[in-house]
C-alpha cells in the first residue's frame, strides 16, 4: 500500500498547487484590472489632448498609441493579462493531473491494492 500513500501525497500536493494557482490568478486578475484602468485613463487624456490640438480623428488612435507612456501602460496591461492566462493554464493542467491521480487511487482502491507497484 506504499504506492497508495504516494498517490495520496501527490493528490495533496496537487490540491495545494491548485490553491496556489487560484491565488496567483486572483492577484494577476487584480493587477490586470488596475493596469487596464491606468491605461484607459491615460489613453482618454491623450485622445482629448489630440482633439484639442485639432488632430484629424482618423489619426488620433495611432498617435495616442505611439505616445511612450501610453504604450508602456498598454504593455503593462498586456503583461498582466499574460500572467493571468498562465495562472489559468496552470490551474487547468493541475486539474488534469489531479484527476489522473484520483483515477489511479480509485483503481487501486477498487482492486484492493493487489499487485500495485510490482
Amino acid at each position: 500500500m506504499d504506492g497508495l500513500q504516494e498517490l495520496y501525497a501527490k493528490r495533496d500536493e496537487l490540491e495545494g498547487l491548485l490553491v496556489d494557482g487560484l491565488e496567483e490568478s486572483r492577484r494577476a486578475g487584480i493587477k490586470y484590472a488596475e493596469n487596464n484602468a491606468e491605461y484607459r485613463k491615460a489613453k482618454r487624456i491623450e485622445v482629448l489632448n489630440e482633439r484639442r490640438k485639432g488632430t484629424p480623428a482618423t489619426l488620433i488612435r495611432d498617435i495616442v498609441q505611439g505616445i511612450e507612456y501610453v504604450a508602456d501602460l498598454k504593455q503593462s496591461c498586456d503583461a498582466a493579462m499574460t500572467v493571468y492566462e498562465a495562472a489559468q493554464e496552470s490551474i487547468n493542467v493541475n486539474k488534469i493531473r489531479l484527476r489522473a491521480v484520483e483515477a489511479d487511487i480509485q483503481r487501486i482502491w477498487n482492486s484492493g491494492g493487489m499487485n500495485y507497484g510490482q
